[in-house]
């Protein structure tokens, strides 16, 4: 079982598959990012594989703007929820399986929210703690 400490540290193993979209930004994603419900962002999913060639978990990048520069992670919250179908089928669990959810907001260098990072980890496979670095979002 994976334990994750730093949500915000580049992850040291192979990268899958990448998927880039514009997407509403919606409920916390949009609150967070200090923009109205609805507004167009950059969405990108990507895989993050273990050593043993198997999806760990996922990464869902929210950008406000194309070029972003998000840097640092300060603030964390974590939460649990159902797998949606195209995130089961890339995990390799089934639909309604538990996901940890670990979401990070990353501000620009001008103090902004630039970007929210949710990971997405299988509960049967990993665990969650964060150190006194992440103060709840």
């Amino acid at each position: 079982m994976g334990v994750l400490t730093d949500p915000a540290a580049a992850w040291p193993h192979e990268i899958g598959e990448r998927q880039l979209s514009r997407a509403a930004a919606t409920g916390d994603v949009a609150v967070l990012l200090g923009l109205a419900d609805g507004t167009r962002v950059q969405r990108e999913r990507t895989e993050l594989i273990d050593p043993d060639g198997r999806t760990s978990h996922l990464l869902v990048r929210y950008t406000r703007r194309l070029r972003s520069a998000p840097g640092s992670g300060e603030h964390a919250d974590t939460s649990a929820r159902a797998a949606a179908p195209g995130e089961a089928g890339m995990l390799g669990v089934a639909i309604g399986s538990i996901l940890l959810v670990v979401r990070v907001v990353r501000y620009a260098r001008d103090g902004c929210p630039a970007a929210v990072d949710e990971l997405l980890l299988p509960a049967d496979r990993w665990r969650v703690r964060l150190g006194p670095a992440y103060r709840s979002v």
